[in-house]
């Protein structure tokens, strides 16, 4: 049985390489050009001279370590992709990607908002910005301490995505810019009575 494969119009060093590659793999020429067509159709990267160059380099010094630390790498890559791509929220705080981090941030402002749908109280409402949310975000990691933290970048993020959804919920509730300052004096002078009326 013949497991050569037959290539037209390839150079002849080309050729040589595929030939010397295989033997040195100890495994058939068709075995070979399968292995390198699935690992195309995986990733379909394509590398310029210089990253080529750059790779032959560190593969001919440390060979069976690259091999190691690419297959390690690849695979805790699509860990964290499979993880972030996930939009419940038990498996959105295991892990800390941009993706599950914007997604934790949609989930905060999805409560704040029905939050505000549900109560009626000027004073129990918050606007939505940023420090609202990032507030918001501090609160529920006390209560739930085992959820990730959000960052302001993330929360920016999600804001320039979202921002006409999010003015006009602020708009349809009444909550101007100084809105939750108000509710910050409202509450401390309702806490300072309530303190006075004890005496």
């Amino acid at each position: 049985m013949n497991t050569s494969i037959k290539i037209s119009n390839l150079e002849e060093t080309v050729k040589d390489d595929f030939v010397k590659t295989a033997k040195e793999s100890n495994i058939t020429q068709k075995e070979l050009f399968v292995d390198m067509l699935d690992t195309y159709k995986l990733f379909k990267i394509k590398f310029n001279d210089e990253e080529k160059e750059q790779f032959n380099n560190v593969i001919s010094t440390f060979p069976e370590l690259f091999s190691k630390r690419i297959k390690h790498t690849i695979k805790k890559l699509n860990e964290r992709l499979f993880w972030s791509s996930n939009e419940n929220e038990t498996n959105i705080k295991s892990r800390n990607s941009s993706k599950s981090a914007f997604n934790r941030v949609k989930i905060f402002v999805d409560e704040m908002m029905k939050h505000n749908e549900d109560t009626k109280e000027w004073h129990d409402k918050k606007r939505i910005n940023q420090k609202s949310i990032f507030d918001y975000a501090k609160e529920r990691k006390i209560v739930k301490s085992d959820l990730l933290a959000v960052g302001h970048s993330s929360i920016k993020q999600y804001i320039n995505i979202n921002k006409i959804m999010i003015e006009e919920h602020n708009k349809k509730h009444d909550l101007g810019e100084d809105h939750n300052l108000k509710v910050h004096y409202f509450k401390t002078n309702e806490n300072k009575k309530m303190n006075e009326n004890k005496k």
